[in-house]
């Protein structure tokens, strides 16, 4: 299973990708000091630093990626367009990237997009309704699940939202797909704590500095800044061993192939 990452951050999605088993082929990011950290850490992955100026060209000649059907989007789009941190200005935002993600999906057709953003993202009008039509228009559709870090033992919300997005002509031949998403969740989520999961419990929160771990006040700034309120690793996990499962029975099997009419 092959990865694109567009706004990869400092790679803490793409470990837990490479960790179920995923290959990172590509990964976008603007931000220099997370771009010094993915050169280091993934310096058998290609490397992007401006996902506005992307192109399926791009990826293909200058980046040697060709067979894009076959690939997986993961886009961590950046959440200030839709966080209080951001003032929730949506596409006003300079950082919004719905857009991009849309436009190189339509371009480059990858077997599946998995989204992630912050809770503000699921009512926003630029958020996960804009994106959600905007996929369907250019042939895709999915499910979305809300999880928050505390479900995975970490000692604060942090509440997430993934989506999953495939073809249309992978749905139509794989109308059980929906539910073969939630008995993949709830068998990998039965393997972790439950604690948190899906029932909107205020869980425990970071009571120092109001920061995600309890970081004192006096941490480095590019830390704070890089690791911030990205994705969670063993959520980050979860969904990546989700989909990639997802991946190899429906496109490796034979009876997935059967059921999605590969030859």
């Amino acid at each position: 299973m092959n990865i694109i990452s567009l706004a990869s951050g400092a790679g803490l999605w793409d470990w837990a990708w490479r960790d179920a088993g995923a290959t990172i082929k590509l990964q976008c990011e603007k931000d220099e000091i997370c771009s010094l950290i993915l050169h280091k850490a993934f310096p058998e992955a290609q490397h992007d630093n401006d996902i506005f100026k992307l192109t399926k060209e791009k990826i293909q000649n200058d980046y040697g990626i060709k067979n894009l059907e076959e690939c997986t989007f993961v886009g961590g789009l950046c959440c200030q367009p839709f966080s209080t941190a951001g003032s929730r200005k949506g596409r006003e935002k300079e950082t919004w990237m719905c857009d991009e993600l849309l436009r190189l999906t339509r371009d480059c057709q990858p077997r599946f997009v998995v989204s992630e953003n912050v809770a503000g993202f699921v009512k926003h009008e630029d958020g996960l309704p804009y994106l959600v039509s905007r996929m369907a228009k250019i042939g895709y559709r999915g499910h979305s699940l809300s999880i928050p870090a505390s479900a995975f033992e970490a000692p604060h919300e942090r509440q997430r939202v993934f989506s999953l997005f495939a073809r249309d002509e992978f749905l139509e031949h794989s109308v059980s797909f929906g539910r073969f998403v939630g008995l993949l969740s709830s068998s990998f989520c039965a393997q972790k704590t439950t604690r948190g999961y899906y029932n909107g419990r205020n869980i425990s929160k970071p009571g120092i500095s109001s920061v995600a771990y309890g970081c004192p006040s006096k941490a480095e700034i590019n830390y704070l800044r890089i690791l911030g309120n990205g994705v969670e690793y063993q959520t980050g996990f979860f969904i990546a061993s989700v989909v990639k499962a997802i991946n190899d029975y429906f496109y490796d099997s034979p009876e997935g192939r059967q059921l999605i009419k590969i030859p």
